[in-house]
């Protein structure tokens, strides 16, 4: 595990990222796609 974790923090430093010793919740998914098909036919 310590090599994964080694070869991670590698990678984040060539990325410019900062390292993350614990895991983070990304952000939830931004989803409006319906919103926007229904928009047009809302127009009529």
């Amino acid at each position: 595990m310590d090599n994964r974790s080694e070869f991670l923090n590698n990678v984040a430093q060539a990325l410019g990222r900062p390292l993350r010793l614990e895991p983070q919740a990304e952000d939830a998914p931004l989803n409006n796609y319906a919103n926007e098909r229904l928009t047009q036919l809302t127009q009529l």
